[in-house]
């Protein structure tokens, strides 16, 4: 668990870095929005950030926390951004979540998704679980970061070149 002082830090350096560069765009594979359209988002994160600040110097709750990023989520029009956009700012809203720790996933689904979807997509989930079959580790190769590969089906095949009966793999969930 970080301490307060921990997340302040992390908040300040979100709200000095220019979380709509141009590289920013790129590592997503987007077209950079408009300057106009980005410094509103900035001017928008970078208040939240501050809010959350206060609000953690304030000695807030779990609870009070998540209604400050809820407020924050609020005051962007979803009907404003294309889809892509749309994404960038829940991505930028989860890692803000992730630094106060507070599970906003399901905030950040209705915004995006709308309540409707969010709650057909949660009895699913309910009705039929994903049932893991198996987990297959590793680091990644670049940076070295834990990797998880979650196996929920295998079906048996017939393997042309080898003339064999074997075990593959068909579905496959990376985490």
């Amino acid at each position: 668990m970080q301490t307060a002082q921990t997340q302040v830090d992390k908040l300040h350096l979100f709200k000095q870095r220019d979380k709509f560069s141009q590289s920013a765009w790129n590592a997503r594979g987007l077209h950079p929005s408009s300057k106009e359209l980005c410094k509103q988002l900035t001017t928008l994160f970078n208040s939240c950030a501050e809010d959350l600040i206060r609000a953690i110097n304030d000695n807030y709750s779990g609870k009070q926390i998540k209604a400050v990023l809820k407020i924050g989520l609020g005051s962007f029009n979803k009907f404003d951004y294309d889809t892509e956009e749309k994404e960038f700012i829940c991505d930028l809203f989860h890692e803000l979540a992730t630094i106060v720790n507070v599970d906003f996933n399901n905030n950040l689904s209705k915004w995006l998704y709308g309540s409707t979807l969010t709650t057909l997509l949660k009895i699913q989930k309910i009705l039929s679980p994903e049932k893991i079959v198996e987990t297959l580790k590793q680091p990644c190769t670049k940076c070295g970061t834990h990797l998880e590969t979650h196996i929920l089906k295998k079906e048996k095949g017939y393997l042309k070149q080898a003339g064999l009966l074997q075990s593959v793999i068909i579905v496959a969930k990376s985490i």
